[in-house]
């Protein structure tokens, strides 16, 4: 089962352009899949001072919680092997991942 993780970038981008998350990566993952947001990233998102956090962290509770301390994008990479898939559109840690799922023309993910 592949465990997709959720950054802090990603979830407001989504929710800001109405991008249905699950519904997009069960249309590029066919596999079976479990999503998780790192602790750190619902910290981010509540330290934000957008009007889309407040929607995000509603959101967020859908998912699995992994805990994290520190810099989320390390702690990202510190939990990366053939079963993880990272949702970013954070171009620094796209450039590092192997496998990324990012937001296109602002309407739909794409497995890259």
């Amino acid at each position: 089962m592949k465990k997709i993780i959720l950054d802090t970038n990603f979830i407001i981008y989504c929710i800001k352009y109405k991008i249905d998350i699950e519904k997009e990566i069960d249309r590029i993952i066919t596999e079976r899949f479990t999503i998780y947001v790192l602790s750190g990233t619902l910290e981010e998102i509540n330290n934000l001072k957008l009007k889309e956090s407040k929607i995000a962290l509603e959101f967020c509770k859908r998912f699995k919680t992994i805990e994290s301390q520190g810099h989320v994008d390390h702690a990202i990479k510190e939990l990366i092997n053939e079963d993880v898939i990272v949702a970013t559109n954070d171009k620094e840690l796209k450039r590092q991942l192997d496998k990324v799922i990012i937001v296109r023309k602002k309407s739909y993910l794409e497995l890259i």
